[in-house]
């Protein structure tokens, strides 16, 4: 039994994604997503292109149980895709997630007999954010085989039986999807039961669970056995169509008020001219018209591409599908892309033509009326598209809010987010603007290297001008995407003036005005204990510098090491009463003074490393371990203080 996917989900979809983008900025790509029988394992395939129908890649393979997917995908408020398979890990099906962000595919209900089987159709969003949908067969027991209504809550994983259809009631073996119209309720088809067993139209108020026959198709008058869904037109009118039934017996196009319950044949599908045995739905373009689609019939008998004016009733054919190149037997439903263009998919026909081609992608614009094939299904990538339909999603980036930056030279995080798939290669890159807010000639501050969300690391460049009008945004290149900024001004400040000024052992930091801190270089640059004034008298050769911090914004910097290594040196006297010779000196050297006095040896940074207890005038004294350089002698008598310089050879 064949089973349709609809227009009526289609135009839900695509409201859906209209309100995500909005909500998500960045908007300068799309991406069309879809299902197809086929793949690496013939369980069938998720499947992405460009938004043009090009550059297909597969994204997922099913692997049974749980796979042939025979619906379509839709987009939901979380940005996930959901669908259906006909198969499951209990046989008969499962519903599923598709994180495109994440390439993850989660299985999220099992079917089984009591809670539905075997489901066709597609999934819903209502505006309660639940999803629903309906089983082909199942129900509470196995005299009950009829099919069921269900809902599914995204957010606690929770599935709900909450109707069985009873066959001569109340319909069976619905085929299609649901759709929720303006006035809360949800309708539907099936394919079977009712009064006349050629199936019903049904509303169902999901506040209450009330479950109302509407319309019993009956065959030549109203149609029968519809495969797809409903749509609602601008007019607040339900439209839809019967895959047989009607005066030819080829199908009807209908319309439906929810408001009066008042239904109106528009249409009899005759196979020759208007094509025959519609399995999807209609949808409604931008420029008013409905278009659709035929599994049979029209000029090569091979199914047709149609345009219906729900005002004047006139029907045109616009394209006869021919097996061979363009495909034959559209099983699903167009939609309307952000670019005018529809889009849509045959179950056979392509560039092989015959029995063995598996269908095709194609591209349709309403308003040259030009029809273009975009691939061929070979298998590999999917063959023979089933009652579905594809779905456009938003590729974005929105750069999420920066806490504060106040200095040039900083380090921070940029976290983002996407919807949509990036592809392996990705680059993600974070983008500065000037101090206006413009993006002309951005700086790159940090890249991530993913196709996944995540966190950039990046630096603010120190060598631009502080403003308060700075903004981060975040590119993408695998595919290109621009993304949106971070949505608020950012101020960056300068750092402060870290250069020093040097007046014999005293360091002065050239910045006024603000915090100090001055460091020890020898050490690590260690903090040196109550060292926080502008300026910083060094009692020891060795090596400063000194931290700046700005007094309101808190930007600091660190000065270069200063070396200071004349302490001692400089106050080096010249007297022929104190001698050192040899000098320089290898191994030993002897030092006369004229009375008892205590010799230190210091090395150059002013650190003592030797000191002698000198009794006499004349003192030898071995220097075979200091290492090469020079070094101070300093003199210590009663009287006086003498210092003078030797070197170590």
């Amino acid at each position: 039994m064949k089973k349709a996917t609809t227009t009526g989900k289609a135009i839900m979809i695509l409201t859906i994604i209209g309100l995500f983008i909005c909500t998500t900025h960045a908007q300068n790509q799309k991406q069309l997503w879809g299902v197809a029988f086929g793949g690496q394992n013939d369980a069938g395939i998720i499947f992405k292109t460009d938004a043009s129908g090009n550059n297909e890649m597969v994204k997922y393979n099913f692997v049974e149980p749980g796979g042939d997917p025979y619906g379509s995908l839709m987009l939901a408020s979380d940005g996930n895709l959901y669908g259906m398979t006909y198969y499951g890990a209990n046989g008969p099906g499962n519903l599923f997630q598709y994180d495109p962000r994440t390439w993850t595919y989660t299985i999220k209900y099992d079917f089984d007999f009591a809670d539905g089987r075997y489901p066709y159709g597609s999934l819903i969003q209502a505006t309660d954010g639940n999803l629903y949908g309906m089983a082909t067969a199942g129900g509470t027991s196995a005299t009950n085989d009829n099919g069921v209504l269900f809902k599914f809550n995204p957010q606690t994983s929770i599935f709900t039986k909450l109707f069985d259809l009873d066959g001569a009631t109340t319909g069976s073996t619905p085929c299609g999807a649901l759709m929720q119209a303006t006035d809360g309720m949800l309708y539907g088809m099936t394919y079977q039961g009712g009064a006349n067993n050629m199936g019903v139209l049904f509303q169902f108020n999901p506040g209450n669970n009330t479950f109302t026959v509407k319309v019993h198709f009956d065959g030549e008058a109203k149609g029968q056995n519809p495969y797809g869904s409903l749509i609602q037109a601008t007019d607040g009118k339900l439209y839809g169509m019967t895959k047989s039934g009607g005066l030819n017996a080829y199908g009807v196009l209908f319309q439906f008020n929810p408001q009066t319950g008042n239904f109106t044949k528009l249409l009899d599908f005759d196979m020759v001219t208007t094509g025959g045995n519609p399995d999807g739905s209609l949808i409604q373009a931008s420029d008013g018209k409905f278009y659709g689609l035929t599994e049979a019939g029209g000029a090569h008998s091979l199914g047709v591409l149609f345009q219906f004016d729900p005002v004047t009733s006139t029907f045109i054919n616009k394209f006869d599908f021919d097996d061979s190149p363009n495909g034959s037997s559209p099983y699903g439903s167009l939609m309307q892309a952000y670019d005018g263009n529809l889009y849509g998919l045959t179950n056979m026909g392509g560039a092989s033509g015959g029995p063995i081609s598996q269908g095709v992608l194609f591209q349709y614009n309403p308003a040259t009326s030009v029809y273009t094939k975009k691939l061929d299904f070979i298998g590999t990538n999917g063959r023979n598209p089933q009652y579905t339909n594809l779905v456009e999603i938003p590729v974005t980036i929105a750069t999420s809010s920066i806490g504060s930056i106040d200095c040039v030279g900083s380090s921070l995080g940029v976290p983002f987010t996407i919807e949509g798939a990036y592809d392996a290669g990705n680059v993600f890159t974070a983008q500065l603007s000037d101090a206006s807010g413009s993006f002309a000639a951005p700086l790159t501050i940090g890249t991530l290297t993913s196709p996944f969300v995540g966190t950039i690391n990046a630096v603010i460049p120190s060598n631009i001008a502080q403003g308060n009008g700075y903004r981060i945004r975040v590119i993408g290149s695998n595919p290109v995407v621009t993304g949106s900024d971070n949505g608020s001004d950012i101020t960056i400040n300068a750092l402060p003036n870290v250069n020093t000024t040097l007046s014999k052992f005293t360091i002065t930091a050239d910045q006024n005005g603000a915090g100090y801190q001055w460091l020890n270089c020898n050490t690590g640059n260690s903090v040196i204990s109550g060292a926080t004034e502008q300026s910083y008298t060094a009692t020891a050769n060795g090596s400063y510098a000194v931290v700046v911090t700005m007094n309101g914004n808190g930007c600091s910097d660190t000065s270069s090491c200063v070396i200071i290594n004349k302490i001692g040196i400089d106050e080096i006297v010249t007297n022929n009463q104190y001698t050192i010779y040899p000098n320089p000196s290898k191994d030993y050297i002897t030092i006369f003074v004229p009375e008892k006095a205590i010799i230190e040896i210091l090395n150059i940074q002013g650190l003592i490393i030797k000191t002698i207890n000198n009794n006499d005038i004349k003192t030898k004294i071995d220097i075979r371990n200091l290492v090469s350089g020079v070094y101070i002698i300093r003199a210590k008598t009663n009287n006086e203080i003498v210092t003078m310089s030797f070197i170590k050879e």
